[in-house]
């Protein structure tokens, strides 16, 4: 029998405390508690756990606790446990599962009885057989709450199924297919990302293509699951299935290819829809990209460079909605200084970087034949346009793919360099003036010197302007740009200036 720790419950309460030296001190007996009488306080938290007494708060931190308890340091805490006190964290934290109706303290649950499963139950070992049962019995349970927390352990222990069930990979096929179907009025969500989580840890614990090849075929029901969760504005939901899908593509990218033209069009109308959530547009690029930079000779291959023609647009669109400054003054203020950490954080400006980053990534992987003919169409669109974040985007857009504008575009690099100058000179807009000034710097980093060697007469002069305008932040982008200017170019055209 185990013994009671006096006054248990009053020291996790303190672990909670706003006082840091009643926290500090509770934290320091709880630290000597787990070395000196591991069963008890496995034991105790468990029951704290499992309390109808406790308040939601103490609930959760002992979930926490416990997990940390019984895993961390390699689960050195749990190896000293005996058999009886094994048993029963076993048996009761399952039970919980089945009972508990609270989705955080569930869910906390989940975490614990999954890192413990992933220490006992993996290839080579099972020494926790009833959790890979309660696993199978309920993946396919009536119950959502159930069925969501069996995918959550699934996913901890998928190494153990890849390695143990290949004789019931149809079976698994089909729970996963079931998993992901999506009815009208469906709302369990949590069910859908728990179970797309779990498909994903199969995939990539699966050594054998053509193992892994049955379960790829599931992504088109994947992308059901996220395009429904979009539509009822599931947001958490949302990212964390994008999230899954981006790791995947790191090293199955081609499981995109058999319905890459609807997978692009998906993703294009979530990048351009201003009303999702910002980072849901964040993640859907950074998921296009990775595919384009992970398999780029199938993107390319795309029916009339579809790939290509439905995402840049999409990527402008991004960088198109910057706000207004609020007043003449912000824009003065924005003007006169000279630091680029002060443009703030806001979910435009962020969505502009991300678009603009994406733009360069995706010209470097696809490369410049396939991506400026489209991009430089909607320059010239843009560039002419009255707002000033269209001709902003469009000057962005130049500086981001100059890397190969230069090699791949060198018979229109006048018409590019005279109207970036044009821009650089003469637009209304302090910003878009920046915009440019940045654009002829980063042309002048080609390696090739081409910009120094046929447009110093204009291009010297023009930065030289900029450096005599009042605006700091103007000046210190023109310094800049000459600098990148001077780095490659020949002392023989220095001279000159």
């Amino acid at each position: 029998m185990t013994s009671r720790i006096p006054g248990f419950d009053g020291l996790v309460a303190a672990l909670m405390s706003t006082d840091n030296g009643v926290r500090k001190q509770a934290e320091k007996e709880y630290e000597d508690l787990k070395q000196t009488s591991p069963d008890s306080i496995s034991l105790h938290l468990l029951e704290l756990l499992n309390s109808t007494e406790a308040n939601l708060n103490v609930r959760s931190l002992a979930a926490i606790l416990l997990r940390g308890a019984l895993t961390k340091n390699n689960g050195e805490l749990f190896c000293r446990l005996n058999s009886a006190t094994r048993q029963t964290l076993q048996t009761e934290l399952l039970a919980s599962l089945l009972n508990e109706g609270h989705v955080q303290i569930r869910r906390k649950t989940c975490d614990a009885v999954g890192e413990l499963g992933r220490k006992l139950v993996d290839s080579k070992k099972n020494e926790w057989p009833q959790l890979v049962q309660y696993v199978l019995a309920n993946v396919t349970s009536d119950n959502p709450n159930h069925r969501e927390s069996a995918f959550s352990i699934f996913e901890k222990i998928s190494t153990h199924f890849a390695a143990n069930a290949s004789n019931n990979y149809q079976r698994l096929n089909q729970i996963f297919s079931a998993s992901f179907c999506v009815s009208p009025g469906d709302n369990n969500v949590g069910v859908h990302v728990s179970a797309i989580k779990a498909w994903a840890a199969l995939l990539q614990s699966i050594g054998n293509a053509n193992d892994r090849t049955l379960f790829t075929s599931l992504l088109s029901e994947v992308l059901r699951c996220l395009q429904a969760s979009l539509e009822i504005s599931a947001t958490p939901e949302a990212i964390e299935i994008l999230k899954v899908l981006i790791e995947i593509c790191e090293d199955h990218a081609k499981i995109f290819q058999p319905l890459l033209g609807s997978f692009i069009n998906l993703m294009s109308k979530v990048i351009e829809n201003g009303n999702i959530d910002a980072s849901v547009r964040q993640l859907s690029l950074e998921l296009v990209v990775t595919v384009a930079e992970t398999k780029p000779s199938m993107c390319r291959k795309l029916s009339d460079n579809s790939f290509v023609t439905t995402i840049v647009p999409a990527i402008f669109v991004m960088m198109l909605g910057l706000e207004e400054f609020a007043s003449e003054q912000e824009l003065h203020a924005w003007a006169n200084s000279d630091d680029d950490d002060d443009d703030g954080d806001s979910d435009s400006l962020l969505n502009f970087c991300h678009g603009a980053s994406g733009l360069d990534r995706l010209a470097c992987s696809i490369g410049g034949d396939t991506v400026l003919p489209v991009t430089f169409q909607l320059v010239s669109q843009y560039a002419s346009s009255n707002r000033w974040q269209d001709r902003h985007a469009a000057l962005v857009a130049i500086s981001q793919i100059s890397e190969v504008i230069v090699p791949t575009f060198q018979g229109k690099m006048p018409e590019i360099v005279t109207t970036v100058l044009q821009f650089m000179n003469g637009d209304p807009h302090p910003k878009v003036r920046s915009a440019a000034i940045s654009a002829i710097g980063n042309l002048c980093m080609d390696p090739t010197g081409l910009i120094q060697e046929d447009y110093h007469a204009i291009v010297i002069p023009a930065l030289i302007r900029r450096l005599e305008e009042d605006l700091p932040r103007l000046q210190s982008r023109a310094a800049t740009a000459i600098d990148f200017f001077v780095d490659s170019c020949s002392p023989m055209i220095l001279e000159k200036y």
